[in-house]
This record gives structure tokens, sequence and C-alpha cells, in this order.
């Protein structure tokens, strides 16, 4: 069984859906509080706005009138809080031996079947 930790980056906003970036709400460089807007993104003609979600000072990485694909990063946020993101360690441990599979009869279900 793998267990993968669940990565938190509010420092880094990105496009949740395919569309044009129409407008920013706040200037480059403004300081933001966790839920406000930042920008509008044009969806299928609907503008959908995108917040912030934590407080701090945001950059933007992209223009208005830029396309974005899901994922895109739109700005970046520098966070009043930084201790609030959490990233994905690497794994320092080590597996367990594992021992050849043993045949346990001419079926092909059953051949490597343990």
């Amino acid at each position: 069984t793998c267990l993968f930790s669940q990565e938190y980056d509010p420092s880094s906003l990105r496009s949740e859906l395919p569309g044009k970036l129409v407008r920013f709400v706040v200037r480059d460089g403004a300081h933001l509080s966790k839920g406000d807007e930042f920008c509008e993104v044009e969806v299928m003609k609907t503008c959908i706005p995108l917040a912030v979600p934590e407080s701090g000072k945001i950059s933007f990485a992209v223009a208005e009138g830029t396309v974005l694909q899901e994922g895109d990063l739109v700005a970046t946020l520098e966070l009043d809080e930084p201790d609030r993101v959490k990233k994905a360690t690497v794994f320092a441990g080590s597996f367990p031996k594992l021992e050849s599979p043993q045949r346990l009869g001419t079926k092909s279900l059953l051949i490597l079947r343990d």
C-alpha cells in the first residue's frame, strides 16, 4: 500500500479551468485577504472570478488576454503565513524485500497468483 501526503501550496495561484484571462481585479503587488478575488477568467462566455486561498501579496505571472489551460500559473502569492504551505516529502525509508512469485498451476489465472 502506498500513501501520498496531500500537498497544499496557496502561494501558487493556478487556473482551475481553461479559458481567457479577461482582467485583473487588483493591481500587481497588492495585498489581499483570504477569499478576495484577483482576476476574472472567461469560460464559455461566462466570467468566473478567481479568489486567493490565503492572505498575502500578489504578483502576476501572465498578462491580461492570455489564453489559459487548466493548471496554468496565473500568479504567485507571497504569504503572510508561509508555514501554511504543505509539501510532499521524499520517501527516505526502505521497501521490504519481496520473494519471487510461485507458480500454482497451469491455468493463466493461477500462474502467478499469491
